[in-house]
C-alpha cells in the first residue's frame, strides 16, 4: 500500500511512515523523513523542554521500576564493550573533551592538530583492516 505524505507530498510505501494508534489508517500523516527533520527543529527550538521532560521520565521510571533502569544500563554497557565503532567514538569524544577541559579553549590549534592527526591515524587503522581484495 502507498500513502501521500501531508509535508513533502510524495506517495510512499507505508512502511516509510511510523506507526500511530491515534491516526485512522494506523500511520503518520507525515513520512519518516519529513517527521525527524520537524522533530530535529523542534528540539533545537525547544531543547531545555524536551530535556526536562525526559528527566522527569526517566525518574519516573526509576521509581516505578529500577529493574528495567538496570537492564538497559547492562544492555547499553554490553554494547559499549562489544562494539568497535561505538567503543572508539566514545574514546574519541572522551579525549576531545578531556583535552578541551585540561587546556581550555584558547590552545584551539592544539586541539584542531589533535584531531587531525587522530583522524589520520583512524583512517590508517581503517583502511590496513578493512582492505578491499
Amino acid at each position: 500500500m502507498r500513502k501521500v505524505c501531508t509535508k513533502c507530498g510524495e506517495e510512499k510505501e507505508l512502511e516509510l511512515f511510523k506507526k500511530c494508534k491515534d491516526c485512522l489508517d494506523g500511520y503518520r500523516s507525515s513520512c519518516n523523513k519529513c517527521f525527524n527533520a520537524y522533530m530535529k527543529k523542534y528540539y533545537e527550538i525547544n531543547k531545555c523542554k524536551v530535556l526536562k521532560i525526559n528527566r522527569k521520565s526517566y525518574y519516573k521510571t526509576k521509581l516505578k521500576n529500577p529493574e528495567l533502569l538496570k537492564r538497559r544500563r547492562k544492555k547499553s554497557n554490553d554494547k559499549r564493550k562489544t562494539d568497535i565503532f561505538l567503543k572508539l567514538r566514545t574514546n574519541i569524544s572522551n579525549s576531545i573533551r578531556k583535552s578541551i577541559y585540561n587546556n581550555g579553549l584558547k590552545n584551539i590549534q592544539k586541539h584542531i592538530k589533535f584531531l587531525v592527526v587522530l583522524l589520520t591515524n583512524l583512517n590508517n587503522i581503517l583502511n590496513h583492516n578493512f582492505k578491499k581484495e
